[in-house]
């Protein structure tokens, strides 16, 4: 009988065991409350212009009848320019849903400009409100 009483309390001894531990993993699964993470948003291209680099820099644009402005691109989306006559100014720059580059002189409007690079690597700008009003772009540095 002494072994009888020995081995229930042995197997009552291992079911409580056996709940215990059971008790414990079911803490551990209610206290893992850590929000999983979600996954960052992929990082936005950064944006170029026809010749391929990064929009801020230093150009120089030719134009038709050969006079040279230079314009200065800020990350900021702001720019000066300075024209072939001396006038100096700045304004605000974007790309728009098309891949034209737009700018703002105030008090002007917006005037955006299709780029593009041909055959010969020669970077056009084009503006898209008026096919006459074009000119050649030439990275300075940047």
């Amino acid at each position: 009988m002494q072994k009888t009483i020995l081995l229930a309390c042995a197997t009552a001894a291992l079911a409580l065991a056996g709940c215990d531990n059971a008790a414990e993993e079911a803490d551990d699964t209610a206290a893992d409350t850590t929000a999983v993470a979600e996954p960052a948003a992929a990082p936005t291209p950064a944006a170029t212009v026809a010749d391929g680099g990064p929009p801020n820099g230093t150009f120089e644009v030719t134009h038709p009848d050969g006079t040279k402005s230079t314009e200065v691109i800020a990350e900021d989306e702001t720019f000066t320019f300075t024209r072939a006559n001396g006038e100096t100014g700045n304004g605000t720059w974007r790309i728009d849903d098309a891949g034209n580059w737009c700018t703002v002189v105030a008090p002007e409007t917006e005037q955006c400009f299709a780029e593009s690079v041909d055959a010969n690597g020669v970077w056009n700008s084009v503006n898209t409100a008026d096919p006459e009003d074009t000119g050649v772009v030439v990275r300075m540095e940047g």
